[in-house]
């Protein structure tokens, strides 16, 4: 049975993990992270957006049940 060695794709290119160097798998590490945070910012505001409508939809109908004065 062979072994299949792990490989990155670049920008169209395949390069085989274990043939880069320190330095360059630290970037990538460093690059999968940032994808992974990004992600989860994305995540996290699209939350923040849902949430917010349900409060204003909630201040919407609490004024609008009450007779307030409107300036």
């Amino acid at each position: 049975m062979s072994e299949q060695k792990q490989t990155l794709t670049f920008e169209d290119k395949k390069y085989e993990i274990d043939s880069l160097t320190n330095e360059q798998k630290k970037l990538v590490n460093h690059t999968v992270n940032i994808s992974q945070e990004i992600n989860a910012m994305i995540m996290k505001l699209e939350q923040l957006n849902v949430a917010k409508e349900v409060f204003t939809a909630k201040l919407r109908k609490s004024l609008a049940t009450e007779d307030w004065r409107v300036l």
